[in-house]
Order: C-alpha cells, then sequence, then structure tokens
C-alpha cells in the first residue's frame, strides 16, 4: 500500500471515529433519558392515581370534614387544596 493511500486511511480514522464517539455517546445518554422520563411518568401516575381516589370522596368537600387521609398525602412535593362549589378554600396543605 502506498504511503499517500495510507495516510489518507489514516486521516479519515482519526476524522471519524471521534465523531461517531460522540454520536453514540449522545444517542446513549438520550436513550438514558428517555427510559428514566417514562419511569418517572408511570410513577407520577401511580401518585396521581391514588390521590384521586382519596379527593374524589365527597364528605372531605362537606365543613368540619376529617381531613386526616389528606394530610397524609401531603408532602414536601404535593400540596392539595380542597374547594367547595362556590370557591370556598376547605383545606390547603400550603398554608402553614
Amino acid at each position: 500500500m502506498k504511503i499517500k493511500a495510507w495516510l489518507l486511511i489514516m486521516f479519515f480514522i482519526v476524522m471519524v471515529l471521534p465523531i461517531v464517539g460522540a454520536y453514540s455517546l449522545y444517542v446513549w445518554i438520550n436513550a438514558y433519558y428517555q427510559d428514566k422520563n417514562v419511569a418517572e411518568f408511570f410513577d407520577k401516575w401511580t401518585e396521581l392515581n391514588q390521590v384521586k381516589d382519596v379527593v374524589d370522596n365527597p364528605m372531605l368537600y362537606q365543613k368540619n370534614a376529617n381531613l386526616k387521609e389528606v394530610e397524609d398525602l401531603t408532602n414536601e412535593q404535593l400540596a392539595i387544596t380542597l374547594y367547595t362549589k362556590s370557591g370556598y378554600v376547605l383545606y390547603s396543605s400550603n398554608l402553614c
């Protein structure tokens, strides 16, 4: 093989290999975060369904209702506010 052909092949390898490596890394990281987003979506969906089951109880929307179940659901990341039909706030986990 002539030196010119050898140098062209080596130049091509040296130029293309980092680009292929960087693109492979990009695809791998993107796939990882896509999987992570799907897992997080299903976790949040499950948590939302649990909250929905508790909040759908019509007994919670009356004055002096027992709100212990709702208080147990709230945390630093989840705030729940219950309103009457007229807009009166019955319960809010944001108010300290």
